[in-house]
């Protein structure tokens, strides 16, 4: 096999292993979703008899139906919290970009080289600095009470930008300090 053939492989497994991860999640937070949006219905449930058991609402049902369903490929994922699992799905589909990023400089007969080592894992963790985007920015922009999660999340964006951050504070704090010169005081 030759060197060429090998990293095309690599980027097929790779490739499959994402799109499994994505998959996994994908199906995660769609079982969750519609739980959630069963237990907000307003009307009466009525019973439902399914395979010899009953449950309180069709919705229920359906709910059984599609963990039942997602078992059968996912069922790692399914026994995860749900805190956990957000953070693996928007981590895998961070994953899945770096994939697909490989992907088109693999097809793409002009580009650079890319690095893999540092392309995946990058674009892994910037799926989960996306998710806490998504946390943190709503918590900042409203006048809600504040939660430790979206300042967690914060606290891990500054990680990610504190050279800039350091600099900004520097900046402001000169402007709110300015230094007096021996030509002001004259």
């Amino acid at each position: 096999m030759s060197s060429s053939s090998g990293k095309y492989l690599v980027v097929l497994f790779l490739t499959l292993g994402a799109l499994y991860l994505a998959c996994a999640g994908w199906v995660r937070v769609d079982i969750q979703t519609a739980l959630k949006e069963s237990t907000k219905a307003e009307q009466p449930a009525k019973p439902v008899e399914f395979e010899g058991m009953t449950f309180r609402s069709e919705a229920a049902r359906n709910h059984f139906i599609a963990t039942r369903e997602a078992e059968t490929y996912f069922r790692w994922i399914l026994k995860l919290p749900n805190q956990v699992s957000l953070i693996i799905t928007a981590m895998s589909f961070g994953f899945l970009g770096g994939v697909t990023k490989l992907l088109f400089a693999a097809a793409s007969p002009n580009s650079q080289p890319i690095r893999a080592v540092t392309t995946l894992p990058l674009s892994t963790m910037t799926g989960l600095v996306i998710l806490a985007i998504s946390f943190a920015l709503p918590a900042a922009l409203t006048a809600s009470e504040v939660t430790i999660r979206p300042l967690l999340f914060l606290c891990l964006l500054g990680g990610i930008f504190s050279n800039h951050l350091l600099f900004w504070l520097q900046e402001q704090f000169e402007k709110v300090f300015e230094r007096k010169t021996k030509s002001d005081k004259l």
